[in-house]
């Protein structure tokens, strides 16, 4: 269900940044209730116009070696039925959670940035979460 589509933002690293993490929130941590259902295909983070992507086992080629999940939905990976790799298959009910984090990475405060996510999101998922990046200074 649903189209694969990159999800992306571009921005600057804050001042204090250094590290960062993403993923993906479900019905937690956004004054959000519903169901989803999406696939995750691949996680990226490049920065100061660097091409290498900065997350660990972006495309779930080591399972889930660098990435924590949690919550009550389910959460499966498979052969990937779109681009190289792996896929993550999530799915939960208006009732349940789902998050999951990378493995922290290195960023510099100050360079420009860009985070993408390569998903497939079902319709009915809209309203119930998202994807995020997150950053974190050395406090």
């Amino acid at each position: 269900k649903g189209v694969v589509a990159t999800y992306s933002h571009e921005g600057i690293v804050p001042a204090g940044a250094t590290q960062a993490t993403l993923g993906f929130r479900v019905n937690t941590e956004c004054g959000c209730s519903g169901e989803a259902e999406f696939t995750l295909y691949e996680g990226s983070y490049t920065e100061g116009g660097q091409t290498a992507n900065r997350v660990l086992n972006p495309r779930f080629l080591s399972g889930l070696d660098g990435w924590g999940f949690w919550g009550e939905g389910q959460a499966s990976l498979q052969a990937s039925d779109g681009p190289p790799g792996r896929m993550l298959r999530v799915a939960a009910e208006h009732v349940e959670t789902a998050a999951i984090n990378a493995r922290y990475f290195p960023v510099t405060a100050g360079e420009a940035y860009q985070v993408t996510f390569l998903a497939r999101v079902a319709p009915a998922s809209a309203g119930s979460g998202y994807f995020t990046l997150v950053f974190l200074g050395p406090t």
